[in-house]
């Protein structure tokens, strides 16, 4: 660890200002570059020597009242951040005591309800964290590591940090801890592609003989920001390494892959290259790892691009696949990406893979199902023109996607009311099976009436604004005794206009959609 004390200042403090500059973080979380997420636990060497008395005060007032299900927006109260803001570029050194309160305090926050700890949870914590790091995914790449770490020296009856040989608690034993304190300024420099600090931290400090996995992290943060100088000099200094161990080391190539996917994710295209001709120069070494294989890595590539709809990957790997796979797998092929893209919403990559391969008309109506079950409407609308009819059981389709599909995925452009709306709007006709499905809205929606839940305010008024559409239409498709005994729909009309139920005046009159409703129900048939 003495290398940290010699590594220059300008150096250190000009990789921090570029990485904080492209951290797309609040202010508030940026204390993160220097210290791995303030929740998770301070490791770092570059914290501030601050009497613990401090410390102390900024634990007694971190009393945030947090859900148990839900995590943390902001892990301490508004003066905790700032006071490691403050000491973390104007002083250098650790802090043992200020190490074990952290310790405490996360463990304690941790808590449940019924007073068992989850502090041994790694998805849990791992979900802090990335509350914390919204839009980079690397956060919980070391809670496992620190996780580890953390029961192998309960298990030893260590004590969690232990001191230096010289008993100074204001160091640390390097030969416990110096891998888990070095890869955070490794993954600063790697970030904003700062390849003489990289080339440093790699010759000095991180011990890349002992584990691999930290390394994930720089590796990704590289990729993702096309850094491809610090990214080289990370890959060779980790095959330097992987050639000494023996056969089975292929399953550290996983943070590896795992980057790929990153970068292939943010089109990091020459990162991608970078990353996999080092996976195929690795090969005699992963013989039995098919993933690794060219052709592994060429199909993970283009299946984790489909949702993105990046048809540079894909489109490629498609012909490829034409050429040498069997005309049994190319259709497998064919058929997985066009399922992903649909999924996803993908219009122009569906329509570039169905005009560069014809014949594959029996999966149109199929594909089109699956489109008004996620409501893309524009997908709607392709395969329309490609001679789907847009029928009944489309609509009961759109009608049957559940509330994460629609609402919350905070895509407020594939709602059931407008996918609804649009398909009626083509010429869709109401049939039984659809008022059926309303009914079970209808039935949700009036059973729950009298339960205050601002959180589901948006799907409810979602499914209000479908189930009126959808009744104000079958007047015009079926008998006036077929929609009489939809009971929950007629009741739950009669509630919104009541008022109970509030629905919005636009697009469409609603509340006055739901009057003629209930007057043509109430109606007697005419003799």
């Amino acid at each position: 660890m003495a290398f940290l004390f010699d590594f220059p200042q300008e150096l250190f403090d000009r990789v921090l200002d570029e990485y904080v500059a492209i951290t797309p973080l609040p202010e508030v979380f940026r204390a993160r570059v220097v210290c791995r997420v303030f929740h998770r636990h301070i490791d770092h060497a570059l914290l501030a020597e601050t009497p613990a008395s401090v410390y102390h005060y900024t634990d007694a007032h971190a009393q945030p009242s947090i859900p148990w299900q839900d995590g943390p927006r902001s892990f301490l109260d508004r003066y905790s951040y700032k006071l490691l803001l403050n000491h973390c570029k104007t002083n250098r050194g650790m802090n043992a005591h200020y190490i074990r309160l952290i310790h405490d305090l996360v463990d304690r926050l941790l808590l449940s309800a019924d007073g068992q700890t989850n502090a041994s949870n790694v998805a849990f914590r791992e979900k802090y964290l990335k509350d914390l790091c919204r839009g980079i995914s690397f956060a919980g790449d070391s809670a496992a590591n620190y996780l580890l770490y953390k029961s192998m020296n309960k298990r030893k009856g260590r004590c969690m940090w232990p001191p230096s040989p010289d008993q100074d608690f204001r160091k640390y034993d390097h030969e416990a801890s110096g891998d888990f304190l070095n890869g955070d300024i490794l993954a600063a420099a790697a970030a904003v592609g700062h390849r003489d600090a990289v080339h440093t931290l790699l010759e000095n400090g991180v011990g890349l003989w002992k584990t691999l996995t930290h390394l994930g992290c720089p590796i990704k943060l590289a990729a993702v920001n096309n850094q491809i100088g610090a990214l080289f000099e990370i890959m060779e200094a980790a095959k330097t390494r992987l050639n000494k161990k023996g056969k089975s080391t292929w399953i550290t190539l996983t943070p590896i892959k795992q980057a790929i996917e990153s970068a292939v994710d943010v089109n990091a295209g020459a990162s991608v290259c970078l990353l996999r001709e080092f996976l195929l120069t690795l090969r005699e070494r992963t013989q039995e790892a098919p993933e690794y294989s060219r052709e592994g890595l060429d199909r993970m590539i283009a299946l984790r691009a489909v949702p993105i709809g990046n048809a540079r990957y894909v489109m490629p790997w498609l012909e490829e696949s034409a050429s040498k796979d069997t005309r049994a797998k190319h259709e497998e092929n064919v058929k997985t990406v066009l399922v992903s893209a649909c999924t996803a919403g993908q219009t122009r990559l569906v329509q570039n893979i169905l005009d560069d391969t014809p014949g594959f008309e029996s999966l149109y109506l199929e594909l089109s199902m699956l489109a008004a079950q996620h409501g893309y409407r524009t997908l709607i609308d392709l395969f329309q023109g490609y001679g789907v009819v847009i029928e009944p059981q489309h609509l009961f389709r759109a009608l049957d996607g559940r509330d994460e599909i629609r609402v919350e995925s905070a895509d407020l452009s594939k709602t059931y009311f407008l996918i609804v709306q649009h398909m009626i709007n083509i010429g869709v006709a109401v049939d039984v099976l659809t008022l059926k499905r309303c009914e079970m809205l209808a039935t949700e929606l009036f059973r729950n009436r009298k339960i205050d839940d601002n959180a589901k305010h948006v799907s409810r008024t979602d499914k209000a604004m479908c189930i009126i559409l959808v009744a104000h239409t079958a007047m015009k498709h079926v008998e006036r005794s077929v929609l009489k005994s939809q009971f929950y729909t007629k009741n739950f009309l009669k509630v919104v206009l009541n008022g109970r139920i509030k629905v919005p005046y636009a697009p469409l009159p609603f509340t006055e959609m739901a009057r003629e409703v209930i007057e043509w129900i109430e109606t007697p048939e005419p003799e």
